[in-house]
């Protein structure tokens, strides 16, 4: 019982993290739409564009990057919860570093994959994304919510 309460908990906290992180990374190109447009090769995400404003754009935009950062954070924890689980313990840092980098990775290949992004572009978003990688797994370490 307590392996699927833990199970639960676990989807509830990383559907979250993969709101804010799509949340962070709206943040994020429109913060490149408004700063560096001079540097940007393209200002378009898919159909979307910040400057051209269309709800149905807007919608298939979140949707797709909901699908990225959600995805990849579901696909790659809710297994490591499954296969390591209480050997996490034993091998927290391993585990840990494998689950960034992993998640990274998907991450860009994600962005890159759906919006054919250009190098500059992709480098800061998956950059960003890491960083608050980072900064939430120091947060859960800190706070001792880890295992």
């Amino acid at each position: 019982m307590q392996y699927i309460l833990g199970l639960v908990s676990l989807f509830i906290a990383l559907l979250g993290m993969g709101a804010a992180q799509t949340a962070l990374a709206m943040i994020v190109m429109y913060g490149m739409n408004r700063l560096i447009p001079d540097k940007l090769t393209h200002t378009t995400y898919g159909e979307f564009d910040f400057n051209n404003f269309q709800k149905p754009a807007f919608k298939d935009f979140v949707i797709r990057l909901l699908l990225i950062f959600v995805g990849t954070t579901l696909a790659l924890h809710l297994p490591e919860y499954l296969i390591v689980y209480r050997n996490i313990i034993r091998h927290w840092a391993t585990v840990t570093f494998a689950m960034f980098v992993l998640e990274t990775a998907g991450i860009a290949g994600g962005l890159y994959y759906i919006y054919r992004l250009d190098s500059l572009r992709l480098t800061i978003i998956t950059a960003w994304s890491a960083l608050w990688y980072m900064l939430f797994f120091a947060l859960l370490k800190w706070s001792n919510l880890l295992i």
